[in-house]
């Protein structure tokens, strides 16, 4: 079995199993993410630090409400990498953010199927 990219159980018990939360949470998240992923490209484009710190620290809590814990810690790269001016350390790597972020919606997904 592939290893998930949150901690279901965390999870599950942070709900305590009421449904209506999870399908609340996951819509809000599924609509939320695709604009910070370009707002911080935009930022990331424009070097406009204090944006990439305030958008990647979105990203993060909303992974971490997921324990998205791996998607959340490249998240926080870029929310570092904005805090302390060094976003070449993260260039070219939204897209691998995306992906963790994908996968952690894909995740989710097929969560809320076993529900």
């Amino acid at each position: 079995m592939a290893t998930s990219n949150i901690d279901k159980e965390q999870f599950l018990n942070l709900i305590e199993g009421d449904k209506e939360l999870f399908i609340t949470l996951l819509d809000l998240f599924k609509k939320d993410w695709p604009s910070l992923i370009e707002q911080l490209e935009k930022a990331m484009d424009s070097g406009q630090l204090n944006s990439v710190e305030q958008v990647s620290h979105r990203l993060k809590g909303n992974l971490r409400n997921f324990y998205a814990h791996q998607a959340a810690e490249k998240a926080m790269s870029f929310e570092v990498a904005g805090r302390e001016n060094d976003l070449g350390s993260v260039k070219g790597k939204v897209g691998e953010l995306t992906l963790s972020i994908q996968a952690v919606e894909k995740d989710l997904e097929q969560l809320l199927q076993t529900f």
